[in-house]
């Protein structure tokens, strides 16, 4: 399993994010930070470590601090994340209110009524555009969420195959030399066909649109983060043929990789 490992300052953040298209986070996510993310509308496939659930809307999905995670999924969405520190929340709450927290993510799927999500997105709406309303509106989330955990049933949205976690595990370390789908299904002795069509029923995507996102997660860590030329990247990316490479990497991420790395570049330039 690739991580991506990622720090968190002792703070707590929300926002709300809207897709007209579905996404892929081909990498594993690893942070400090406990995370909450509430799906308001549309349907994903989320991961939590080796689990893999089939969320949509009313769904809250509790990921501890530390837990590897990944959310894909090709129809558009609206979610609310909220991500906070376990020192920050205890330095701004009281012991019982840590414990109300802390308590909801023993429940990794917390499932809620739909006529609360207005609610919920108002809450995360004021807490975004006012720092000083954080806290109070993070306790509002929570404490709906604590009095919905006795109705939720994780186990009803879990769709975990130990086939399916064998297959994406050997895809992630290896997605740089598979050659095709043929030789995809004869490594596991098993048909093309049932080979697809079982990743697909279990992920929402295809097994060739997973592979792409993983090469094309690793252009872009290599555009970011070194001066390697384009016509050089493309080949430690998996890919024989640049034009194919370019038309991938645009296709998911809507920019050509000239105009990411000039972008991701612009980025740092503002960040010093």
């Amino acid at each position: 399993m690739e991580v991506l490992q990622s720090n968190t300052a002792d703070n707590i953040y929300f926002w709300i994010e809207d897709r007209d298209q579905g996404n892929v986070n081909p990498i594993y996510e690893s942070h400090g930070a406990y995370e909450i993310y509430i799906v308001c509308n549309g349907e994903r496939r989320m991961y939590l470590g080796n689990v893999l659930y089939k969320v949509g809307t009313g769904d809250a999905l509790m990921i501890p601090a530390s837990t590897p995670h990944r959310s894909f999924g090709d129809g558009a969405f609206s979610g609310i994340c909220i991500e906070f520190s376990d020192a920050y929340i205890k330095e701004h709450f009281t012991k019982s209110q840590y414990y109300k927290i802390t308590e909801c993510f023993k429940t990794p799927l917390i499932s809620l009524p739909p006529d609360l999500l207005p609610i919920i997105r108002t809450y995360s709406l004021t807490a975004y555009n006012n720092v000083d309303m954080r806290n109070d509106c993070m306790l509002a989330i929570v404490d709906i969420l604590y009095k919905h955990i006795p109705f939720s049933n994780p186990n009803a949205k879990r769709t975990f195959d130990s086939d399916l976690s064998t297959i994406g595990n050997y895809i992630q370390k290896n997605y740089l030399e598979i050659k095709g789908l043929d030789a995809l299904s004869e490594h596991f002795g098993i048909t093309k066909s049932h080979l697809c069509r079982v990743f697909k029923e279990h992920t929402g995507i295809t097994i060739t649109h997973y592979i792409n996102a993983l090469k094309i997660q690793r252009a872009c860590l290599l555009l970011c983060e070194s001066k390697i030329p384009i016509h050089d990247i493309y080949k430690m990316c998996g890919y024989d043929n640049s034009q194919y490479f370019n038309r991938i990497f645009k296709k998911i991420k809507e920019v050509t990789p000239n105009q990411f790395r000039q972008q991701s570049r612009a980025i740092k330039m503002w960040k010093y």
